[in-house]
C-alpha cells in the first residue's frame, strides 16, 4: 500500500460512509487485501510502499469505525514472499 496512515484512515472513513444508507439501514462491506509483515513496519524506498503488520491493520480499521468480520491469509504463495492478508470490514 502507498498510503500514509493518516491517508489511509481518511479513506477508510470516507469508504465506510459511502457504504451505509440510513434511511434503510443498510450496510455494505469492505474487502482490504494487502501484504502485512507481522514482525514490523517495513518501509521499501525503492518504490515507496508501506508494509504492515496485521495489529497495525486491526489498529486502524477500529480507528476508522470499522468492524473485522473475517481475517485469513491467501494460501498458495511461495514462502519467501509475504504473506498477503485478507480482511473482510
Amino acid at each position: 500500500m502507498y498510503l500514509t496512515d493518516a491517508d489511509l484512515h481518511d479513506f477508510l472513513v470516507r469508504s465506510r460512509d459511502n457504504l451505509e444508507d440510513e434511511i434503510q439501514s443498510k450496510r455494505g462491506l469492505m474487502f482490504v487485501k494487502e501484504n502485512v509483515n507481522d514482525e514490523k513496519f517495513l518501509i521499501d524506498r525503492t518504490d515507496n510502499s508501506i508494509m504492515r503488520t496485521t495489529k497495525h491493520f486491526e489498529a486502524m480499521f477500529e480507528s476508522a469505525g470499522l468492524k473485522i468480520l473475517r481475517q485469513f491469509y491467501q494460501q498458495g504463495f511461495p514462502s519467501d514472499l509475504y504473506p498477503i492478508s485478507c480482511f473482510v470490514l
